[in-house]
């Protein structure tokens, strides 16, 4: 018959340590229509992984250095399509970094409906508007936008 350890000579815990989701206020993010700001996610959060990989920092710096291009055509004509086509070249590299790091929301679309989680993949996130995707960059970034800021700042550039 054996007898069994007390429980203070067990291991605190079994498997990897991992770092705590970190959850973040939405109520600064900032939807533009007609040129009215709408908050569209206010009282709602956002929850991801607060670990970035190399290739996902390098990731977030090249989409922040977009911001400079936006505001070059700001005010122009067609300034939405020309918006698209800077994303473009960048928008699924962008949105893989993005997917590995969401892990929750309780975001809803624009006429009121839950979103779909995030679940790894960027399925979720290409239904969002692109401003909804600068101020998630910036919280992913851990530049969590003051009220009406979604973005605007260019954080600092990768040590050379």
């Amino acid at each position: 018959m054996s007898s069994k350890t007390p429980e203070s000579d067990a291991p605190e815990s079994i498997g990897p340590e991992l770092p705590p989701v970190e959850r973040v206020s939405c109520d600064a993010c900032v939807v533009t229509v007609k040129g009215k700001p709408y908050h569209i996610h206010r009282g709602q959060y956002v929850e991801y992984v607060g670990v970035n990989e190399i290739g996902e920092l390098q990731a977030a710096w090249d989409f922040n250095r977009l911001s400079v291009k936006f505001d070059a055509v700001k005010g122009e004509a067609q300034e939405g399509l020309k918006r698209l086509a800077i994303l473009d070249e960048h928008y699924d590299q962008l949105l893989e970094w993005m997917a590995e790091r969401l892990v929750d929301w309780d975001w809803t679309d624009q006429r009121g409906r839950p979103l779909p989680k995030p679940d790894g993949t960027a399925g979720p996130l290409r239904k969002l508007t692109p401003e909804e995707i600068l101020f998630l960059d910036s919280v992913l970034s851990g530049e969590v936008p003051a009220e009406g800021k979604n973005a605007d700042a260019v954080p600092d550039e990768p040590p050379a």
